[in-house]
């Protein structure tokens, strides 16, 4: 998704890393309130654990990197209807080094993020003519979205809606409009997800596929936000019921301390 090129890899310290995974496993098992005595523990906790048999960069965030990639490469699929792939590309976070056709930008465009938004659909463009001339783009479900909304601040309650971006095709459709303002949360997606695999939510047997929920539905969802602050952070749970778009329609309905501060 992210890798450049294949490199073997080996394990360093497995001691260390199990007791390290025991760690995440309680830090995820553990109440919010307990969670800090776990300890600082995150993606680059692991990385001194692998070391690789190559000294270039095995996953680049570099998007100019990943497009040429791909368009070096010849695509191939597995021949199975319950194929899964997920793709995470750097996306419209700023600065930004590139235009939309990857030439470098002067200092006063690395802000510019309407380049970076060219520069994600330039890759999903030519992911997606690949998938066509393969014959697998009709009958795959397809979503298009980002980890987080631009939240303005991570240390303050937030003062507008937080918004991303989310585009949908469902399995069986190859041509038309898929527009809609239905009124979906995270957990339609992942109810998406699991239907096109024909699996079934764990926990939550009766949650829509983001297909499902009819337009103009007045519907209540939960929004969980991480406020970092400068000495405590903690998880803000919104419930916002009809149009996300109007700050107005959310409500604080719970917080809870997640643990202290590493930020000084």
């Amino acid at each position: 998704t992210n890798i450049s090129h294949k490199a073997e890899y080996k394990i360093v310290d497995r001691e260390n890393l199990s007791l390290d995974m025991l760690r995440l496993s309680l830090y995820r098992a553990l109440p919010s309130v307990l969670r800090s005595a776990v300890g600082d523990i995150r993606t680059t906790t692991f990385d001194k654990y692998v070391v690789y048999s190559t000294e270039k960069e095995v996953f680049s965030t570099d998007m100019k990197d990943i497009y040429e990639l791909m368009t070096a490469s010849d695509f191939t699929f597995r021949e199975t209807d319950k194929g899964y792939s997920f793709i995470h590309i750097s996306g419209c976070h700023l600065p930004n080094i590139y235009d939309e056709n990857f030439n470098p930008v002067s200092e006063d465009d690395k802000w510019n993020s309407i380049f970076a938004i060219k520069q994600s659909f330039k890759i999903i463009n030519e992911y997606i003519s690949e998938m066509k001339k393969m014959g697998v783009y009709e009958n795959a479900t397809i979503i298009i979205t980002g980890d987080h909304a631009s939240i303005g601040s991570d240390s303050k309650d937030p003062y507008y809606a937080h918004m991303t971006a989310l585009l949908a095709k469902p399995s069986g459709v190859y041509e038309g409009s898929f527009e809609s303002s239905a009124q979906i949360s995270t957990e339609n997606i992942h109810a998406t997800i699991m239907d096109a695999a024909g699996l079934t939510l764990p926990g939550n047997k009766d949650c829509e596929t983001m297909f499902e929920i009819p337009e103009g539905e007045t519907r209540t969802r939960r929004y969980l936000f991480q406020r970092m602050g400068s000495s405590n952070h903690e998880l803000i749970i919104y419930e916002i019921v009809g149009e996300g778009a109007d700050l107005s329609n959310w409500v604080i309905k719970d917080r809870h301390f997640i643990g202290k501060s590493i930020y000084k």
